[in-house]
């Protein structure tokens, strides 16, 4: 089974309800990944601390300067 994302402009209301933007149905329970897209100019502790984590993981992460290089390497 394969899975693509779609991506739904929605409001998270303070009592935890969604309204969508646009009316999007589904054929039954499905996932979904919540980003929020929050307003401040500093990002808070927990945001903080994630984005270090992301960042932490990159660090040894091969670089390529074309996009070719990237395909060569993940074809070998």
């Amino acid at each position: 089974m394969s899975r693509t994302l779609k991506a739904i402009e929605a409001t998270i209301n303070p009592d935890g309800s969604i309204q969508m933007e646009r009316s999007f149905s589904v054929s039954k329970p499905t996932k979904v990944i919540v980003t929020l897209l929050c307003d401040d100019e500093q990002p808070n502790a927990e945001t903080q601390r994630a984005m270090n984590e992301c960042l932490s993981g990159l660090k040894d992460q091969p670089r390529f300067d074309t996009v070719e290089a990237l395909m060569a390497d993940l074809e070998s």
